[in-house]
């Protein structure tokens, strides 16, 4: 269910879709029409875009051998 959700927010993301919702940015989406914390936001938001960065997170993430909080955290040089 976490990739569905990180598949989402990349969307969302890529398209700006956040905008036309009335939000100014995609944390705020989440908080206000996903109801998600700040906290949680941000910790799928950075994994979302290390996902996109390093596609080998996606699967790693998908089959349970990484979890949000490790692919959120990875160090900026992989980013």
């Amino acid at each position: 269910a976490i990739i569905k959700v990180l598949n989402h927010l990349q969307e969302v993301d890529r398209r700006k879709l956040f905008v036309d919702l009335g939000f100014s940015t995609l944390m705020k989406y989440m908080v206000g029409s996903l109801g998600y914390t700040e906290a949680e936001s941000y910790l799928r938001i950075q994994a979302m875009r290390v996902m996109v960065k390093i596609p080998e997170v996606r699967n790693k993430i998908e089959e349970g051998k990484m979890s949000l909080s490790n692919a959120a955290t990875l160090p900026i040089k992989f980013r």
